[in-house]
């Protein structure tokens, strides 16, 4: 979806997206999927250069009585010739808890522009934190296994497939390592040698 810094924030992301995963039912939405469910929403901001992304999950119990981790949706912001707006993220999650109704308990979002949404959630009594996943391949495979084993539903998500085949662990000149993920000049680049 898009959602460009120079349109008003308020719904932009919402109006695209509550047809595919909400129910009207009368004048309220509800979520399709479990809708009282505890929810847990993470973001990883950028406003020109890549995507930014909106995750949210929930937790059900299998029949073996194990816990599954539930991706409700993973959205992908892609910028247009205007920047992201940032603020349209904000909003959107604050209209998932008025218009949609959720029960969101936790936000997080990577470090990259992301203290505002830190801070407006925390002013609004959320639990919210900085979460990073960018010095471990670690988190990734325990995803993978969950996967594996059936204790992540997922669904058919092309941008979340691609995303995960796409990780890297890359070494900087001062040593540090990184997760990132391969930029597609790179594969351009691979491809016509």
């Amino acid at each position: 979806i898009h959602a460009p810094a120079n349109m008003n924030p308020s719904k932009l992301i919402w109006s695209q997206i509550v047809d595919q995963f909400f129910i009207s039912i009368g004048d309220r939405y509800q979520f399709y999927r479990n809708p009282n469910a505890p929810r847990y929403v993470h973001c990883d901001l950028s406003e020109s250069k890549d995507s930014s992304g909106i995750a949210m999950v929930h937790m059900e119990t299998n029949t073996k009585g194990e816990s599954v981790v539930v991706v409700d949706f993973s959205i992908s912001i892609m910028a247009t010739k205007d920047r992201i707006g940032l603020d349209a993220i904000s909003d959107f999650l604050g209209e998932l808890v008025t218009v949609g109704h959720l029960n969101i308990v936790s936000v997080s979002a990577d470090r990259y522009q992301s203290s505002f949404l830190i801070q407006r959630f925390k002013r609004n009594g959320f639990e919210a934190e900085h979460l990073s996943l960018d010095r471990s391949m670690a988190p990734y495979k325990v995803v993978v296994s969950w996967l594996r084993t059936g204790r992540l539903k997922a669904g058919r998500n092309i941008f979340l497939k691609n995303n995960w085949k796409s990780l890297i662990e890359t070494t900087s000149l001062a040593g540090r390592k990184k997760i990132d993920h391969i930029k597609i000049k790179d594969v351009i680049r691979e491809g016509s040698q």
